[in-house]
């Protein structure tokens, strides 16, 4: 599945294994030409050095891809200011096996590779994404994690935590409780279904079943039900 570069886009990068910044819901020329450009500028303006980061995942519409997926990626890099003598002509910036993991430090390195290369200020530069195909993995699978039941819910925390890929918070709805998490398959069901049934926290914890639903594609509902709801 090749993406044209006019979707929304999320990323997150961390810093010693823990989520540093995360930012949502931008399309990817906001996303690369202003909050990642703005980053870049602050860092040299007070540190004179771009600090690099590990990529935790990037999130494109609905679709997360960790980082250990591989991409296939094509920009076009091009001046945002024509400088005297030098045609504004847009460059091809390809790379046929990027790790997601290595994403962000690569769009530092194209912004810095034509800054220097141009002879301008970095923030001369814009980049723009043509094409991003997934080459090795594939998104994650989204899972909303339920029960009518509060305290039961407080039970299963720890163990809904333990198969999320990310990190998680927890929300109220109307007659339940739940979270989503991000699994890459539904091969870790039945190990789930074996660890919530093997609790008891509760003395009158009863475990009546499991309720299942396909919500939309790639998105999938659980529903730890112990025989009543709210």
């Amino acid at each position: 599945m090749k993406l044209t570069g006019k979707e929304n886009a999320s990323l997150c990068i961390e810093e010693n294994g823990k989520p540093y910044l995360t930012i949502s819901q931008l399309n990817w020329k906001q996303l690369l030409n202003t909050v990642i450009i703005d980053k870049i500028c602050s860092e040299l303006k007070n540190n004179n050095a771009v600090k690099k980061f590990v990529t935790r995942y990037i999130m494109i519409d609905k679709m997360k891809i960790s980082n250990k997926s591989i991409l296939s990626v094509k920009f076009k890099a091009s001046l945002k200011k024509n400088i005297p003598g030098i045609e504004n002509y847009k460059y091809d910036a390809i790379n046929r096996y990027l790790k997601v993991k290595d994403f962000y430090n690569y769009i530092i390195g194209l912004f810095e590779f034509y800054a220097y290369e141009l002879d301008t200020d970095i923030d001369n530069i814009q980049l723009e994404l043509v094409e991003l195909e997934i080459v090795e993995g594939k998104p994650l699978t989204r899972i909303n994690i339920s029960c009518s039941d509060s305290d039961y819910f407080n039970d299963y925390i720890d163990t809904i935590k333990k198969y999320s890929m990310d990190d998680i918070s927890f929300m109220k709805m109307p007659h339940r409780y739940c979270t989503d998490i991000y699994v890459e398959s539904l091969d870790f069901l039945l190990e789930f279904v074996e660890d919530i049934k093997s609790l008891n926290s509760s003395k009158d914890a009863t475990h009546d079943g499991f309720i299942f639903t396909m919500i939309e594609k790639g998105y999938y509902g659980i529903e730890i039900y112990n025989g009543w709801r709210e």
